[in-house]
């Protein structure tokens, strides 16, 4: 038996990394231009949030790895 059986590939992983971060970091930054000034503050759980997401983004490789791991699944493994 195939020790990755049943668990997305590498470039699938990325993708899906790539998207969640990209769709996270919207949605905060928007509630960010929303809460204006006060958003930088501790009084909101909103500054937590973005420090969060900006944290999600270098965790398990920073979004531009991802995105050349993506490149290289669809371009093919060349060395770029």
């Amino acid at each position: 038996m195939n020790a990755t059986a049943g668990f997305p590939s590498e470039s699938e992983a990325a993708i899906a990394k790539t998207f969640a971060n990209e769709a996270a970091l919207s949605v905060v930054s928007d509630a960010m231009q929303l809460f204006g000034a006060n958003g930088y503050s501790g009084a909101y759980p909103i500054e937590l949030l973005y420090r969060d997401v900006r944290d999600f983004a270098i965790a398990g490789g920073t979004t531009q790895i991802q995105r050349n791991l993506i490149a290289r699944k669809v371009l093919g493994s060349g060395r770029y």
